[in-house]
């Protein structure tokens, strides 16, 4: 995924990496009870001209089923606003120096790239996509899930091109001119191009 973004964008993806391994560790007391209980984990990412805000969101199972009947809800399977850990690490307030830090060179790039272009007509949400992106991808990093796993998250899988829906790592765009999951997205381009090299096309 790297190689099909723009080399500016892509230089965040190390760097988010790195800091969200970085929070979880400075974070371990507070997620180790969770255990099993969580199915997802939600970065929140909302780089813009108009707002900024980065934080973490866990999903329980309980969090997307209908109180009455427990049957699944899909509308708020992605709607971390509606769980009851949603954003419990934001970057303004998080023990982490490196997920504020890179939270702030996000948002720094998004003004960069939104002042590099006269015409601004959608320009917003094309930048968004790039950097929810690359935000899916560093959230999608073997390193990621081994420190949650490290910390407590037990469920957490080390996912490559093929999704695990006992437990969703999930990236969304709050603008929604793509109305899906940024890392489905990442891991469906990753079996693309497998496919690609197994056919030899």
């Amino acid at each position: 995924m790297e190689k099909l973004l723009p080399e500016k964008v892509a230089q965040i993806i190390p760097m988010l990496e790195n800091a969200l391994v970085d929070l979880f560790e400075l974070h371990k007391n507070e997620l180790a009870p969770m255990e099993y209980d969580i199915s997802g984990i939600s970065f929140d990412l909302i780089p813009s001209a108009y707002q900024t805000y980065s934080a973490i969101s866990f999903r329980q199972d309980k969090d997307h089923k209908d109180s009455d009947t427990y049957v699944d809800d899909e509308s708020l399977r992605y709607s971390p606003a509606d769980w009851e850990y949603y954003s419990i690490f934001e970057h303004s307030n998080c023990k982490s120096v490196k997920f504020k830090e890179a939270s702030e060179f996000v948002f720094k790039l998004f003004e960069e790239l939104y002042e590099s272009v006269e015409d601004y007509n959608g320009l917003q949400q094309d930048i968004n996509h790039l950097i929810l992106t690359a935000a899916a991808t560093a959230l999608l990093k073997p390193s990621v899930a081994a420190k949650l796993k490290e910390c407590g998250i037990l469920n957490a899988p080390t996912l490559d091109a093929e999704p695990d829906f006992c437990f969703e790592y999930i990236v969304k765009d709050e603008d929604r001119p793509f109305n899906f999951n940024y890392c489905e997205y990442v891991m469906a381009t990753r079996a693309t191009n497998q496919v690609i090299n197994k056919l030899k096309l």
